[in-house]
């Protein structure tokens, strides 16, 4: 068997490989810490951008909760899951169709609409100017060019947080009729 290069690595060259390392322990200790974290952000101890993000379990139903960091940017306020896709929350919220609740201080409800890759650039940039602690994870320097981040931007889900009022959206299709000639009297959608 042979050793595998550098290039053949996923992490690609070895400054990649020492902040995978680095992503790895950042990612551990963040577990370790996670529980007392998501006591003080909840509280609102912390300031506005760090809050608990509560989702019910994919598997058991039971609410979960995630320290997480938020970014503004362009008006609009973002979740970016900097442990990447396979992160707990994430899974947990693409199950729960983006319903959560956010908490500091005091609970909002909110629906989370991810955003497609190819808009992520921008976000993940103004996410690691704003949230430092978020450089730990992702390997790009904040001070990159924007064309440094389109390379990231698969491996880096981002939710755009919107309120949301409770009500279920449905979108039915209906069957085109011409003039309502197919409808009957008191029949109604």
């Amino acid at each position: 068997m042979r050793a595998a290069t550098s290039e053949q690595h996923p992490a690609g060259s070895d400054h990649r490989r020492r902040a995978t390392v680095g992503g790895n322990l950042a990612a551990a200790a963040e577990k370790l810490t996670a529980p007392m974290h998501a006591t003080i952000f909840g509280a609102g101890l912390s300031p506005r951008r760090w809050v608990v993000l509560e989702v019910a379990g994919r598997r058991s139903g039971q609410t979960r909760r995630f320290p997480v960091a938020m970014t503004d940017y362009d008006g609009g306020r973002y979740v970016v899951s900097r442990l990447g896709e396979r992160c707990n929350w994430v899974r947990n919220v693409r199950a729960a169709e983006g319903i959560v609740t956010i908490r500091h201080g005091r609970r909002q409800r909110c629906r989370l609409i991810e955003m497609a890759a190819n808009d992520r650039a921008p976000i993940l940039k103004s996410y690691l100017n704003q949230v430092p602690f978020g450089r730990l994870h992702i390997p790009i320097n904040h001070a990159a060019p924007l064309s440094a981040f389109e390379t990231v931007v698969n491996r880096y889900p981002v939710f755009r947080v919107e309120p949301d009022d409770g009500r279920r959206r449905v979108i039915r299709e209906r069957p085109m009729t011409s003039s309502g000639a197919d409808q009957r009297p008191g029949d109604r959608d």
